[in-house]
This record gives C-alpha cells, sequence and structure tokens, in this order.
C-alpha cells in the first residue's frame, strides 16, 4: 500500500473510534451493556488495522524519507507522522504548527507552496508540488503530494499528504541536464549527428545537428529513404555493402561517404553505428552516430600534399649537395681546398634555407642578395642593389642563393671584390609578358684588375649555367669588358 493510502487509511480508522467512542457516550447505562459485547469485537478489530496501518506506514516513512501530514482545514489543526521531524529537522518535542511549517520552507518558495494548496483546497484538485526546504543551514529538496477530504457536508474538511526528499534525484537530474547540455555542446561543436532506426518499422530518428550540417530546409523525412537521398550517388554502393555486411552480423556498421547537402554542396561524414538484436540474433534496431568530417578531411589532403611536396624538395636538395660535393671535390686540388670551398657553398644554402623559413617557404629578391654580400659590407659606398620588390618560390630562391654565392665569390678572387678601388651593382627588373612576369638581374663590376675572356669555363661557370638553365628555366649571358665582368640572368618569374 502507497503511504498516501495508508495516511488516509488511518485517517479513515480513527475517525471509526472516534465514532465509536461518541456512541457509548451517549448511550445509557443499559444500552451500554447490552451493546459492549457486540461492540467490543469491532473496536478491536478497528485498533489491530489502525496499528497495523500505523506500522506499514511508519516503515515506509523511514524506508523512504516519507512524512504524512494531516490539515484540518476547519479547525486548521495539523497533525504529522514521526519521521516529519526528522525531515523537516524540527525539535522531537515541537509542536505541529502551520507557521512552524512555512518557516521551514525556503524564503523564495513559500509563496509558491501556499498558492499551490489553496488552488488544491479551492477547486478540489490534488496537490503535486516540488519545493525547498532549508534544515541545518542546508537546502533539501521536498515532493509535496497530498489530496482534499471531503466532510458529511459535502465541503472540504481535511489535506491528507506525505513529503518525500527528492534531493538526491533533484542533483541527478540536474547532474544529468548538465552532461547532457555539455554532451549536446561537444557535438554540435565536432558536428555530430546521433540517430536510431527502427529496423521493424523503418523509422528514422536525428537530432537537431543532422539538419545543421545536411543543410536541410525542410524536416527530415524520418525512413531510410529520406536518408538515402542524402548520400552520394557514387557512395552509395560503397554504404550498402557497409550496410548489408553489418546487418549480416559481420561486425559494426562503419562507413564514410558524401553526403548531398540541399543547396548541392558535399560534406563527407564518418558513420558509426552498433545494431540491436533479439535473442535469435535478428537486427531490431541500428542506433548511430554521424559526424561530418569534411573539414578534417581537407586538412588530411592537404597535409599528404605538403609532405609530397616536402619529400619532392628534400631529394632535390640531396641531389644539389651531392652535386656540390661532386664538382666541388673534382675541382680541388687538394683536401682543405675542397673542405674551404664546400663549407662556403652550403653556407650560402643554409643562409637561403634561413630566409626560406623565415618567410614560409618563400624569399625576396632583395634579402637574398643582400645576405651574400653581408660580410663585405665594409665596402658599402661601392655597392649598389636596387630593384622592385620580388617575392621567389622556394626552388628560385634556392637556385638564385647559389648564383649570388658564386658570383660573389668569383668577385671575391678575380673581380671587383677583389681590390679597393673596385665597385659592384646589382640590379633587376620585372617585364610583364603575356604568359606571365619575367625576371632580369643584371650583375655590373667595374674598377676590376684587367680581365679577359676565359679559355674554359670553370667549375663556378657550369654551376651557374646549370642552375640557371635547369632550375629556373632560363638564360645567362656574361662581357667580360675592360672594368670587370657584366652577367645578365633572364628567367620567368612564375
Amino acid at each position: 500500500m502507497a503511504p498516501a493510502d495508508l495516511a488516509a487509511r488511518i485517517i479513515e480508522l480513527e475517525a471509526q473510534l472516534a465514532e465509536l467512542e461518541r456512541e457509548l457516550s451517549v448511550r445509557g447505562e443499559g444500552a451500554i451493556l447490552q451493546t459492549l459485547m457486540a461492540d467490543i469485537s469491532k473496536r478491536q478489530a478497528v485498533e489491530e488495522e489502525l496499528r497495523a496501518a500505523n506500522e506499514w506506514l511508519h516503515l515506509a516513512q523511514e524506508a523512504g524519507s516519507v512524512a504524512a501530514y494531516s490539515f484540518d482545514l476547519r479547525t486548521h489543526k495539523l497533525l504529522w507522522s514521526r519521521s516529519t521531524k526528522s525531515l523537516y529537522g524540527f525539535p522531537a518535542d515541537a509542536e505541529p504548527t502551520l507557521e512552524g511549517w512555512l518557516a521551514a520552507i525556503h524564503p523564495d518558495d513559500r509563496e509558491g507552496v501556499q498558492a499551490v494548496a489553496e488552488a488544491a483546497i479551492a477547486h478540489g484538485r490534488d496537490v503535486d508540488q516540488r519545493f525547498r526546504i532549508v534544515r541545518g543551514g542546508d537546502t533539501y529538496w521536498i515532493q509535496d503530494r497530498a489530496r482534499v477530504q471531503l466532510g458529511r457536508d459535502g465541503g472540504p474538511a481535511k489535506l491528507l499528504g506525505i513529503n518525500v526528499d527528492v534531493t538526491e534525484l533533484v542533483n541527478l537530474q540536474r547532474q544529468s541536464a548538465e552532461n547532457e547540455q555539455r554532451l549536446r555542446l561537444a557535438m554540435q561543436a565536432e558536428q555530430i549527428a546521433c540517430w536510431d532506426w527502427d529496423l521493424t518499422t523503418g523509422a528514422v530518428t536525428w537530432d537537431e545537428t543532422l539538419p545543421r550540417f545536411a543543410g536541410l530546409k525542410e524536416e527530415f523525412g524520418g525512413s531510410f529513404e529520406s536518408f538515402w537521398e542524402l548520400v552520394h550517388e557514387d557512395d552509395r554502393a560503397l554504404v550498402r555493402a557497409a550496410l548489408d555486411a553489418a546487418l549480416a552480423g559481420d561486425g559494426d556498421y562503419e562507413v564514410s561517404f558524401r553526403m548531398v547537402r540541399s543547396d548541392g554542396g558535399i560534406r563527407r561524414t564518418q558513420t558509426r553505428a552498433v545494431i540491436i538484436r533479439d535473442d535469435d540474433g535478428r537486427p531490431l534496431r541500428m542506433v548511430g552516430v554521424d559526424h561530418d568530417i569534411t573539414d578534417r578531411f581537407s586538412a588530411e589532403q592537404q597535409l599528404q600534399i605538403f609532405n609530397s611536396e616536402l619529400h619532392h624538395r628534400l631529394k632535390n636538395n640531396l641531389a644539389t649537395v651531392q652535386a656540390l660535393v661532386r664538382t666541388t671535390l673534382s675541382s680541388s686540388p687538394d683536401l682543405a681546398t675542397f673542405e674551404k670551398t664546400f663549407s662556403q657553398r652550403l653556407d650560402a644554402l643554409a643562409t637561403t634555407y634561413e630566409l626560406l623559413r623565415r618567410g614560409g617557404a618563400s624569399a625576396r629578391l632583395a634579402d637574398l642578395i643582400n645576405a651574400e654580400i653581408a660580410p663585405y659590407a665594409s665596402i658599402e659606398s661601392r655597392l649598389s642593389v636596387s630593384g622592385p620588390d620580388v617575392l621567389l618560390s622556394s626552388e628560385r630562391a634556392i637556385a638564385l642563393g647559389m648564383i649570388m654565392h658564386e658570383l660573389t665569390t668569383n668577385s671575391c678572387k678575380y673581380g671587383s671584390l677583389s681590390v679597393p678601388e673596385g665597385a659592384l651593382e646589382v640590379r633587376w627588373s620585372l617585364d610583364q609578358l603575356e604568359r606571365g612576369s619575367q625576371l632580369s638581374i643584371d650583375w655590373i663590376e667595374s674598377g676590376c684588375p684587367p680581365v679577359q675572356t676565359p679559355s674554359h669555363q670553370g667549375f663556378g661557370s657550369k654551376l651557374l649555367q646549370r642552375l640557371v638553365t635547369r632550375q629556373l628555366n632560363g638564360s645567362v649571358s656574361r662581357e667580360w669588358k675592360a672594368s670587370g665582368l657584366t652577367l645578365r640572368i633572364v628567367c620567368p618569374l612564375g
């Protein structure tokens, strides 16, 4: 028997006992003697049932933090069970009063509690409300359920009810709501949609995330056919195969496919699901998630391209170093000369790579030239570097860095940088052609020792020629004047 029913039964039994006592008091002694034997068994039965009901109610109250109460609407007398005092934190000798009960209710909830009770009494409705009480400085939640008992005249006579401590339930509900909210926010941030497919009825339900990343302008149809319309036609065979395999019992359902938005856009989704089966292994439901991985997929593609480009550049760089080792070694009379020359050329490469690192895989031509000539800042008054702002790709920067190094090294040995009166001018220009831009670089030396056209090409000249023609797809021209070397490099910039 429910605590509320027990409380009502106790009130009913107490009324029966009161009626018996009233009848005995109004009858005469003879009547008492005549009816005593007849009524004694009835009274004993009522008292026995009353004791049993009280005991049941007391056990229910102790087990479930339940307190019963009765409020006489005509005398305003309040009665409550023993557990009410412990539930509300009242002293053991406290007299039950309406004022004391209201004082224990949280101030913010008192007005609402009174309004609900008054409306129930006025309209004969049941009370079902939740409010807070303050006990020992802490707040607890109470579920209040009560029913109006009518008197013999048909009017409201008593309010019988129970109070249950539901603090733990409220805390669990709050924690569950917070966890659900956090989960929902995380799923929205990660573009994850949950779905449930009833395989017996064909009904499919989705959460609110799906319409957002699927771009649905109308309500989702709620069927497998509605879902199938979203699958890119080129991926349907893949999805069908994965679905059939999962339903046949080959593990869970997992597949990646393209989803066609209502605006024609394409999103890529990663789908995972588990299949719920009956005792005979027949599939009943599929419960799963769709994860929008479009951005991650694009990032992975970019990473693959980057890795391929990095691998390509490393191969080219290793080939450049191998060529430097081979040719420097073949043109060096001894190991000391090889070590010095090779170290200088590696330094030139390192300088170019540092510029590329700072510029994010690109470098400015002015920075490249100045970096190679920087060691000769003492003759700054005899140096002239000028030209428009030109941004070089990594391949062109490496090639031009090596070229500037070879020209500078050669000038230090035989040209204008080898004598105090020498001067150097480096200038460049851009010309717009039908197929893109063309870069022209002029290297002009003056004040040099007497020079003449060399009878054969040395290693530096061969390296410069190879870099211009193979790496830059350009051309180089030289003129040995009496005042010094004049060199022009022409190459496409794109």
